[in-house]
């Protein structure tokens, strides 16, 4: 009797999987930018990338530099001015672009995520963007 209710549960799980995936694969799913993400695509995007980050940023930032350094952190500015991360992020005093106010998702406020993560995090996700 166990193993047929195991057996039911497993057939019950492939077939919710087998489903999940051909919804996506098939189209159904709509990823317009236009139309907000389920709260359970949100939170399964968000998680993925915070243990990413986690992971793959290590806690030893190895530098030629301090990132206290001036020098460093008015590079590090300049870069994230020129190199458009402004346009949709915004920055001190600076609004986000228009266009990027109807992203989805919605381009984080750097200044308030810089604030959960360490420096290594910072660095590396900056240096792989």
């Amino acid at each position: 009797m166990i193993v047929r209710t195991l057996a039911a549960i497993a057939i019950v799980l492939l077939a919710i999987i087998f489903g999940l995936a051909s919804y996506s694969y098939f189209g159904f799913y709509n990823v317009a930018a236009s139309e907000p993400d389920l709260d359970f695509v949100r939170w399964s995007l968000e998680t993925v990338r915070n243990n990413s980050i986690e992971r793959h940023a290590g806690h030893n930032v190895t530098t030629d530099r301090s990132l206290d350094d001036p020098e460093m952190i008015r590079t590090g500015g300049h870069h994230y001015k020129e190199e458009g991360c402004v346009n949709c992020h915004g920055g001190p005093g600076i609004s986000p672009a228009e266009f990027a106010k109807n992203m989805r998702p919605k381009p984080p406020d750097l200044t308030r995520i810089a604030a959960t993560l360490d420096d290594a995090e910072l660095y590396w996700i900056v240096r792989t963007a």
